[in-house]
């Protein structure tokens, strides 16, 4: 019975020695993806404010929509993420469908934060 017990052991040593640092590789990048993603969500509500501010001046002009498209553009660059790269490029669709008046900025803002609640 003692072997038993021992060879239980040590199988379950082998599974957790080659399993979790697998495991904690993935929860980091989920993690980081939804720093991202906080930030990303965060820097698209100020240029909706902004638009929301000055409704007929083009986001295009704004520092806050630059700032935004380079931060998504690197993100997207350094990451192979898909959920990730198509949650930052969504957020930027929804900007842009503000910029050209197909959305208001209280639907922006919705879009938005239906989009921050999703799961990676």
């Amino acid at each position: 019975m003692a072997e038993w017990v021992s060879g239980i052991a040590e199988l379950i040593a082998v599974v957790v020695a080659l399993f979790l640092p697998a495991f904690r590789e993935k929860k980091a990048k989920s993690k980081a993806a939804k720093r991202l993603i906080r930030i990303a969500s965060k820097m698209a509500d100020n240029v909706i404010h902004d638009k929301g501010k000055n409704i007929k001046v083009p986001l295009g002009s704004t520092d806050n929509y630059q700032n935004l498209n380079k931060f998504i553009d690197i993100a997207v660059l350094a990451n192979d993420d898909e959920f990730l790269t198509a949650t930052l490029l969504t957020i930027l669709e929804i900007i842009n469908q503000l910029d050209e008046g197909t959305i208001s900025p209280t639907a922006a803002e919705t879009q938005l934060r239906q989009l921050s609640t999703q799961k990676a």
